[in-house]
């Protein structure tokens, strides 16, 4: 089977994309299990410093992403974020 040009651009495209997302979620479980409780911007802040190149909606989206699947839980009453 031949793979063209933008297959493969589009295959590299996709491990990337799977790539992000392993970081962002190994960063933000690895701060929630050393600092409970912390803040929104404070976790996006390390998250952000750690991997420069993923942007702070990218780091915001996917926390609303991990609460909404159960990994993580935000507690509205002190703003901060926690793991299940």
């Amino acid at each position: 089977m031949k793979i063209t040009k933008r297959r493969l651009v589009r295959i590299i495209k996709e491990v990337r994309g799977e790539m992000k997302v392993d970081r962002m979620r190994d960063a933000i479980l690895n701060t929630l299990e050393e600092r409970p409780g912390i803040m929104s911007a404070e976790l996006v802040g390390i998250v952000g410093q750690s991997h420069r190149d993923i942007p702070t909606d990218d780091i915001y989206n996917f926390l609303d992403d991990l609460e909404e699947n159960g990994e993580v839980i935000f507690d509205i009453e002190t703003e901060g974020w926690s793991l299940r």
